[in-house]
């Protein structure tokens, strides 16, 4: 039985509650807000909620939007269940526009002086990510990603940078490799994002690692935005340009990482362009 209009915005609303917490790195409990959506769908049992739930995360990630991490993203829906949490978004922008935004947001507690390490918290790429289906392209361009354009340079993104600099100040130290640790430079902080790349740093046996750190509250999946620059650098200094992908930062931080250019180890799609009178 097809889900009705009604039936569709209960249960976004609900994923975006949870959602909008996950993001924040606000504790929530997924069984409560399902037994309590249950109430206000008669006729619906757990298993189908839980499929719906899979959907929707389906249908955010393929619209390069964040989803919650627990509800892993099931394509196999109807394309009206997709036009219709489209529609009923455009229509509840500020559930979508706080998401988006609580992605990009800076975190209360800098994790700059925790202990973490590498080591703790890396774990391994994504792999075979879904890119937007064409015929839903369109659609995510008119959705969000407008608000998301150069977020990842905000407060979060400089956070990021602060946590992964310690993280490098670390891990030299524990190479024994003290000198090299005071060696290493902020640079996007010094010289701006022109560089192409936001740390210099090292490794322990000197040699010089570039390092770009993309910072997001949403889950390891979530895409993120480089720039042309980034791609020049990343292809010029191939054997030493790291990509650092920190994710969950508002919760538990963690980290993957990517060595070499930028075109080779992640697939790029292209977004926005520079117009000028032809």
């Amino acid at each position: 039985m097809d889900w009705t209009k009604n039936e569709i915005e209960l249960i976004v609303a609900d994923y975006f509650d949870m959602l909008t917490a996950e993001l924040r790195g606000t504790d929530y409990n997924k069984t409560a807000h399902r037994n309590a959506l249950l109430q206000k769908l008669p006729g619906r049992g757990a298993p189908a909620v839980e499929f719906k739930h899979c959907n929707i995360s389906a249908i955010l990630e393929q619209n390069g939007l964040p989803y919650i991490d627990g509800y892993k993203p099931r394509a196999n829906y109807q394309r009206s269940l997709s036009d219709s949490i489209i529609s009923f978004l455009r229509r509840e922008m500020k559930l979508l526009g706080t998401a988006t935004i609580l992605e990009s947001s800076p975190v209360t507690r800098d994790p700059e002086a925790d202990s973490a390490s590498i080591e703790s918290i890396e774990v391994t790429p994504p792999t075979s990510l879904t890119s937007p289906r064409k015929s839903e392209r369109d659609s995510r361009q008119r959705l969000i990603d407008w608000i998301r354009l150069g977020t990842e340079r905000t407060a979060l993104g400089e956070q990021g940078e602060r946590f992964v600099i310690g993280l490098e100040r670390r891990f030299l130290q524990t190479k024994d490799r003290p000198k090299l640790a005071e060696q290493i430079q902020w640079t996007s902080s010094v010289a701006g994002d022109g560089a192409g790349f936001d740390i210099l740093s090292f490794t322990p046996d000197g040699k010089e690692k570039l390092i770009e750190v993309k910072t997001t509250n949403a889950n390891r999946n979530t895409p993120f935005y480089v720039t042309a620059n980034e791609i020049d650098c990343s292809r010029t200094n191939r054997d030493s340009y790291w990509l650092y992908r920190l994710f969950s930062f508002a919760g538990s931080p963690r980290l993957y990482r990517l060595c070499g250019a930028l075109d080779e180890t992640t697939s790029l799609e292209p977004i926005v362009f520079r117009g000028r009178p032809a």
